[in-house]
């Protein structure tokens, strides 16, 4: 098997969100019991099970464990402000 890696290549993000995802996962367990993983592939499978079209809420719903559910009409939607800007040059003096 041959890797097509370029040189200089780091795999540095990839081995921390790896190592995170698991840390994450245990620390959730440990607060609730019932917490579980799920993986692209299931999703996808219970998704063309269901016959539904791929979506960001029917994934949602297929993650829940309950495919078949009616969605809202509504759509909320959350915009994030920052409260506090740390500009140096906002915090410098005329």
């Amino acid at each position: 098997m041959k890797l097509d890696l370029k040189s200089g290549q780091s795999f540095r993000d990839a081995a921390f969100m790896g190592s995170m995802r698991w840390a994450f996962y245990n620390r959730l367990k440990a607060e609730y019991s019932d917490a579980g993983i799920t993986y692209g592939c299931i999703t996808k499978n219970t998704r063309i099970r269901n016959g539904l079209e791929k979506d960001h809420a029917v994934d949602s719903r297929c993650i829940s464990g309950n495919p078949p559910a009616v969605p809202l009409d509504a759509v909320y939607m959350q915009k994030a402000e920052r409260r506090r800007y740390r500009r140096l040059h906002e915090a410098t003096i005329n």
